[in-house]
């Protein structure tokens, strides 16, 4: 379980520096990776909206961004990104 616990620690701060690099691909399979580790992770789910989001996929970040909510109602910075994307206009 801590071996779990550490791995997915690794790859949350792997997707986040692969992300602020500009490496999206990369950091949407760290992402993936992680997510199969702990699906219940609101952290997951918040960096997959924010990755969504940056490249286009309102849907998809919309729906992740709701399921990291979801999972941790008082996740500030999920609800405040979820408030910016849907003030969007819609492309």
């Amino acid at each position: 379980m801590v071996v779990l616990l550490v791995d997915l620690e690794v790859r949350l701060e792997l997707a986040r520096t692969q992300m602020e690099l500009g490496r999206l691909n990369d950091a949407l399979e760290s992402l993936q990776r992680a997510n199969r580790l702990d699906p219940l992770r609101p952290e997951v789910h918040f960096l997959l909206g924010v990755l969504y989001s940056r490249q286009g996929q309102r849907r998809e970040a919309e729906a992740e961004l709701r399921q990291a909510l979801e999972l941790d109602p008082q996740h500030p910075e999920a609800r405040i990104r979820l408030e910016q994307l849907l003030a969007e206009p819609a492309p």
